[in-house]
């Protein structure tokens, strides 16, 4: 087929999705950045600040913290570089690839078997599904819009080569393969997917079809190994069991989300013991165990073939297995919205063939009716309610307040929106937030240091010395305490102890740039002008910014500068 001829036959539905997308999310392109890794990932990165090369290759040396995310990073690079931190066009950006991944879909659908215009109605159910407003209306949901782009791309790419045998196609998959790992490292399990469509289109694998993944594979165990690094605080977190039981929890959890999206949240709270003594975990080991047997005795009965059903949970099985290494966190959290992007295409094909099945019998005309009266008030629905969620993701207090609306024990939701109102000047409502932050996790260093400047903030010298010593001594590797302990000891004219502990924290982060400012002016104070500026300058290399209203010091530099 022709460009030509291909996109005379698809715009129309192309049309379509697109229209329907923008119903979805064109009052959220209005929305700002949130800090909820948007800081981290986008706007404070300093790899994406500048377009060098030595910030091009940064992106492939580091991680996002946890992830590995090259190629996402790379994306804000570029952005960063036309049109600076203007969060409009950062989601215009994710929308468009929303876009393109759910006309993507419509193709898949296709070529696994779906009717047509059957097709086109699951790519509409996956293009205003509400629980896929998490990563449109999110920038930094962009990894998994990337990984999913890149993800689709390989597939259409090795279904064209079962076709034609050209092993171009093979190689424009394995090239889009990489490119979706380079994304996020979810994608990895898409060589067992490929193995999966051999298995459905032939009934059985063979030899050489497990031979031409090899290469996909390679690529696979890679970045499986690039990825476990990043996330061994999280691997360790949780015992074989409980990452078993939270996994079975998270999977039937992730089939209710997708069948009634009501209640969807930034974070789901995992406050209970994990443990198969409580229904919440054994109902759906028992769920997953009946689908098993069902399966086992299908196969049984009518031989190793790979039925719609099968095929269909297994891909929604595959596509959801990376997100089990994500259940710990500072909460111990089970599920995120978007870990289903392209699980819930597996879904889709269940219904789309089930739906195919039931109108077999009618004429095209009517197939064509029948289907469409029963879409069109599900996607209205649908559109609706993710239009609105959309929404809840507009600016960083709304999303907190909405999580904490449905889940008020949420430890980091109440100490990020002390956080917030701290920066904005709202000390009693932070102090409020913070508190009830200690109260849920006593031993949440952050909220404790925080608290210290606080009362600092308001003139409480002696609770501010009690917080922050509090939180030294939770946690030695965490230098912010140090810091702001030896800005109070400066204050109150304890040079010596403000030097010990500004040199304490810069021995747990040589980076901490404010920490180097801080010990420069006590090291001035005690005569000690070269060793100041010395830390000084450090200071200067790390965040020029930070000596923007020091003009003093800044002379100062550039004299001693060769």
């Amino acid at each position: 087929m022709t460009a030509q001829r291909f996109l005379r036959s698809n715009a129309l539905p192309f049309a379509v999705i697109t229209v329907a997308a923008l119903l979805v999310y064109w009052l959220s392109l209005g929305n700002e950045f949130v800090i909820w890794d948007d800081d981290t990932l986008v706007y404070n990165n300093p790899l994406t600040q500048l377009w060098t090369a030595k910030n091009f290759f940064g992106a492939f040396a580091s991680y996002d913290p946890e992830l590995y995310v090259p190629l996402t990073i790379i994306s804000f690079q570029i952005e960063h570089l036309l049109i600076e931190f203007a969060p409009m066009f950062y989601h215009i950006d994710n929308l468009m690839l929303h876009i393109l991944n759910a006309g993507l879909v419509f193709l898949l659908l296709q070529q696994l078997g779906l009717r047509r215009w059957t097709a086109l109605a699951a790519a509409m159910i996956f293009t205003v599904h509400p629980i896929n407003t998490e990563a449109v209306a999110w920038v930094s949901g962009r990894k998994d819009l990337l990984a999913a782009f890149f993800s689709l791309t390989a597939l259409l790419a090795y279904l064209q080569w079962q076709v034609t045998a050209s092993r171009k196609w093979l190689w424009t998959g394995l090239m889009c393969f990489l490119c979706a790992v380079l994304s996020k490292p979810s994608a990895i399990v898409l060589p067992a997917i490929l193995l999966l469509i051999d298995w459905k289109s032939r009934g059985r694998l063979t030899k050489e079809n497990v031979v031409s993944k090899i290469p996909f594979f390679v690529l696979s165990i890679l970045f499986l190994i690039i990825g476990l690094y990043g996330k061994q605080s999280n691997i360790s977190a949780l015992s074989p069991a409980e990452t078993f039981l939270l996994a079975c929890k998270s999977t039937v959890f992730a089939l209710g989300k997708f069948f009634w999206p009501s209640d969807l949240s930034v974070i789901y709270l995992q406050t209970d013991a994990i443990t198969v003594a409580l229904p919440q975990f054994w109902i759906p080991v028992v769920l997953l165990g009946m689908a098993g047997i069902i399966i086992a005795f299908v196969w049984w009965r009518k031989g190793v073939g790979c039925s719609a059903p099968t095929f269909g949970l297994f891909w929604f099985l595959l596509f959801l297995i990376p997100s089990f290494s994500n259940f710990a966190k500072d909460d111990v959290y089970f599920f995120s919205d978007r870990y289903i992007y392209l699980s819930q295409i597996g879904l889709l094909f269940i219904l789309g063939m089930a739906t195919d099945l039931l109108l077999q019998r009618f004429g095209a005309r009517t197939r064509l009716m029948l289907l469409w009266s029963a879409a069109t008030p599900l996607l209205l629905l649908l559109t609706w309610n993710a239009h609105a969620r959309s929404l809840q993701w507009h600016d960083s207090e709304t999303l907190y307040r909405n999580a904490l609306a449905k889940n008020d024990r949420s430890v980091v939701m109440h100490y990020n929106l002390g956080a917030l109102e701290h920066v904005r000047g709202n000390l009693d409502a932070a102090e409020v937030e913070y508190l009830k932050t200690i109260d849920l996790s006593p031993d949440y260093v952050k909220a404790h240091n925080n608290l210290g400047v606080l009362y600092k903030q308001k003139g409480q010298i002696d609770k501010a010395l009690a917080q922050l010593r509090l939180a030294s001594d939770m946690d030695s590797g965490f230098p912010d305490p140090h810091s702001n302990i030896g800005s109070i000891l400066m204050d109150r004219g304890d040079i010596d102890g403000a030097i010990v502990e500004l040199r304490a924290a810069i021995a747990v982060s040589e980076t901490f740039a404010q920490a180097h400012i801080n010990l420069g002016s006590a090291l001035g104070k005690k005569g000690l002008y070269e060793e100041g500026l010395r830390e000084f300058r450090r200071a200067f290399e790390l965040a020029p910014q930070l000596l923007d209203g020091m003009p003093e010091i800044k002379q100062a530099l550039e004299n001693l500068t060769p």
